[in-house]
């Protein structure tokens, strides 16, 4: 996915990764959460982003004076910088779990499981 990311890619992966749980014997795959892959995030696997960019209220240009202020909570070790600054109330946005859901489904042909990560707000 990283070579040559695209839709197709995800799919392929994702249907890769629920084969071998099947030739494995897991009678409940996991899905593997591609849905939430982002090439310029690897080191989170775009998770921290997935879940805070889309819903409203939430900036996406981080600058200096944001990334000074992160830098000096040191709450995430592993992140140098935020991934995007709270401005207001945080609203409902465009982040759509069915959908996603409904994706993997049609890749997995039957049942399987579907990780939904809650977002902690600081």
């Amino acid at each position: 996915m990283i070579a040559a990311p695209s839709e197709q890619a995800r799919q392929d992966s994702e249907r890769v990764v629920i084969d071998t749980q099947h030739q494995a014997g897991i009678d409940l795959p996991t899905d593997g959460e591609f849905y939430r892959f982002d090439i310029n995030h690897p080191e989170t696997n775009g998770m921290i982003d997935y879940f805070i960019r889309p819903p409203a209220g939430i900036r996406e240009n981080v600058g200096f004076q944001d990334w000074q202020a992160f830098q000096g909570k040191q709450l995430i070790q592993f992140r140098r910088k935020p991934a995007d600054v709270v401005e207001s109330a945080i609203g409902e946005g465009s982040l759509n779990l069915p959908a996603d859901c409904q994706m993997a489904a049609d890749v997995a042909g039957g049942p399987f499981k579907f990780t939904v990560t809650s977002r902690v707000l600081v």
